[in-house]
């Protein structure tokens, strides 16, 4: 995988099916409140208070390439083995080797009828094997990074009021 360039390298490395418990940490619930709204606040606070007696939601993601060459990213969190958040998003690797354009959606259980679209850039540094997003998700701006190794990422996303470390396995 050495002579492909930096981006396609670290999404060929990812791809297939990754998971974890889902954690995250309301820091501030008025600047998260302020940036994303009350609703999305609530479920943040709800997600990052979830008691375990009541079982833990779970993240699972999937990576894949397409003929195009475009990477689809898929993202669902479960609770019970209930989804309760899916997404779809599909990563275009920019020509540069190491940028990247990111757009999807994701959907609700609870709310059917509401479509969260997610819109973003990103690079991948020349190790392959760090990713860094900006992503405008949820009316606000989410900085997010993953760092690889063969078979962990761990992923970190930031934005006003909220902070999240996922460490997710292959599975």
């Amino acid at each position: 995988m050495t002579d492909l360039p930096p981006n396609q390298a670290y999404y060929r490395a990812c791809a297939g099916r990754w998971a974890c418990r889902l954690g995250g940490d309301v820091r501030d619930f008025s600047a998260l409140r302020g940036a994303v709204g009350l609703i999305n606040a609530l479920s943040l606070v709800t997600l990052s208070r979830w008691p375990p007696f009541l079982g833990t939601p779970v993240l699972k993601t999937s990576v894949a390439f397409e003929d195009s060459g475009d990477v689809v990213h898929t993202t669902a969190v479960t609770w019970l083995g209930v989804p309760l958040v899916r997404s779809r998003e599909v990563i275009t690797l920019d020509q540069d080797g190491t940028r990247l354009r990111m757009s999807g959606q994701s959907r609700f259980l609870v709310a059917p009828w509401r479509v969260e679209c997610v819109e973003g850039v990103g690079e991948i540094d020349a190790s392959t094997t760090r990713a860094t997003y900006q992503l405008q998700l949820m009316g606000t701006q989410m900085l997010q990074t993953t760092e690889r190794s063969d078979d962990a990422v761990t992923l970190t996303q930031t934005m006003p009021g909220y902070a999240a470390v996922q460490p997710l396995e292959r599975v």
